[in-house]
């Protein structure tokens, strides 16, 4: 009985070995030609076996007095509200509050994220050289800037490929966004627990935290 406990331990271990290694992959991709758009981003982890794929074609952003508006093609119309803002930013205050130091854990686990790909092309076309020339410079700075506040935060490791071309004589938008980031799910177990900690050291962090995922996304009306 104990040869066959150590066998399973040692198999437990190299399982968990293997689950630590292994890497948490994010690829999105962002397409616009003109009006229309499509997005992409998948979640691959345990080397392929668990994926996740999330794909939004020909959505439009509007707004309609108080209301957003999220276009989403044939799949229907998602309206966010003034509420649905407040709700987000009060609740990201409550999940500060509930937990100790939370930013730290954040910044800490994106420091450790690698971007392995990162592919920017744009073109820009109006009849006007001038506002053509103006425009491209400023897609530009946008990419570069963009580019830059991502090397502070994550892991660059491969070397990123902006492209803006101007396009003269025509009236033309189109844009190709595409990324992949990496990071071992090790870290996030990690980072799970580190965050458990933090969570522990708030008095009622268990509590709130429980209400805050429980609790419906609709606020119920309130009663006169």
């Amino acid at each position: 009985m104990p040869f066959a406990w150590f066998w399973f331990s040692v198999a437990a271990i190299i399982l968990l070995t293997a689950v630590c290694s292994s890497d948490v992959v994010v690829r999105g991709r962002y397409r616009r030609v003109g009006a229309d758009d499509e997005a992409e981003l998948e979640i691959r982890a345990l080397y392929g076996l668990i994926r996740r794929r999330s794909v939004v074609k020909a959505f439009d952003w509007s707004w309609s007095g108080t209301e957003f508006l999220v276009k989403r093609g044939q799949q229907g119309v998602a309206h966010i509200d003034r509420d649905d803002v407040e709700r987000f930013f009060r609740n990201t205050r409550v999940a500060l509050r509930l937990t100790f130091h939370l930013t730290d854990v954040v910044k800490r686990l994106t420091a450790r994220m690698r971007l392995t790909e990162w592919e920017w092309h744009t073109v820009i076309g109006l009849r006007d050289a001038f506002w053509t020339a103006m425009l491209t410079g400023a897609a530009w700075s946008l990419q570069a800037g963009l580019t830059g506040f991502l090397s502070h935060r994550l892991r660059l490791c491969a070397k990123p490929v902006l492209r803006v071309e101007p396009l003269f004589g025509s009236s033309v938008f189109k844009t190709n966004l595409t990324f992949t980031a990496r990071i071992r799910a090790g870290l996030l177990l990690l980072a799970g627990l580190s965050m458990f900690g933090r969570i522990l050291r708030v008095r009622g962090g268990i509590e709130g935290w429980v209400k805050l995922l429980t609790k419906p996304d609709k606020a119920e009306p309130q009663r006169t």
